[in-house]
């Protein structure tokens, strides 16, 4: 059995190192007409300052400071190049459930690739700016007014919907695909009007939350949760703010009543039986 598992998996090693250097090319040239305008910038600096032969300290100034206009013109070409190839790379993209092996799901794995070159190379740099909400709707995702993402990890941001005054705090992840017995599911993401997302949540396909919700710092949202207007969700296995409350009181009861080493643990109350 293992000897024919190594026979497949060798026969097959060759056609994806194949696709994946061809990816990898294409990637490479995406990246390289990114940096286009930047390397004119720089070439105009070394023809008319001449860095190199210069013993100057004014020309080096000089020559930094368009150094530096040269990466802001990089980030600047990159929202727009990768943004293009992402929403291109996306349409006919539509929620539903892919087999891993079907081209839908090809085409998700080249979208991908176009997103980890933003996550990795740029969208660090722009985070909780203007330039960061015009990536993504670019890239199709619907953005209200007046929304600040403090976050790269928006993925598959074509199926995903903010309303306005919303915050992403830092390092969320929201993400409407998941990858469930060799299927590739795409589900849709909305968040309401005047909603904060915390640090670090975890915004799982599916989800809906209504308007004016507080999601607590590193909650934990199930796939096809919905939760109403005015939801405040902690990150306490994804539990209303009130409930949380009730459970760390009821500690706090038990606890506080005996010296810690006569505390015995917390008894499982079992529910009544009813008599009819």
């Amino acid at each position: 059995m293992i000897i024919r598992l190594f026979g497949h998996v060798a026969r097959k090693l060759p056609i994806q190192m194949f696709f994946t250097v061809v990816f990898y090319f294409l990637y490479a040239a995406v990246f390289g007409v990114s940096i286009v305008p930047s390397i004119h910038i720089v070439s105009i600096g070394i023809q008319r300052l001449d860095p190199f032969g210069a013993q100057s300290v004014g020309v080096y100034l000089q020559f930094g400071v368009l150094c530096g206009v040269a990466l802001f013109a990089y980030y600047m070409t990159s929202v727009l190049v990768i943004g293009v190839c992402m929403r291109l790379s996306s349409l006919g993209f539509k929620p539903g459930r892919y087999p891993a092996k079907s081209f839908t799901a090809w085409r998700w794995l080249v979208h991908g690739g176009f997103f980890g070159i933003a996550k990795t190379m740029f969208l660090p740099m722009i985070r909780s700016t203007g330039f960061a909400n015009i990536f993504f709707r670019i890239a199709g995702c619907k953005i209200g007014r007046n929304v600040k993402i403090n976050s790269g990890s928006l993925v598959d941001c074509y199926l995903l919907s903010i309303g306005d005054n919303v915050v992403v705090g830092g390092d969320a992840l929201i993400t409407c695909h998941i990858v469930e017995n060799m299927h590739l599911i795409l589900e849709r993401v909305e968040i309401g009007s005047n909603t904060l997302i915390g640090a670090q949540s975890y915004i799982t396909p599916g989800i809906t939350i209504g308007e004016n919700s507080v999601i607590g710092i590193g909650t934990y949202l199930r796939k096809g949760t919905k939760l109403p207007a005015n939801s405040r969700i902690t990150s306490l296995a994804g539990v209303s703010y009130r409930q949380a409350r009730e459970i760390e009181r009821g500690l706090d009861r038990f606890y506080l009543r005996k010296p810690k080493d006569q505390v015995p643990p917390p008894e499982v109350e079992q529910p009544e039986e009813q008599v009819e």
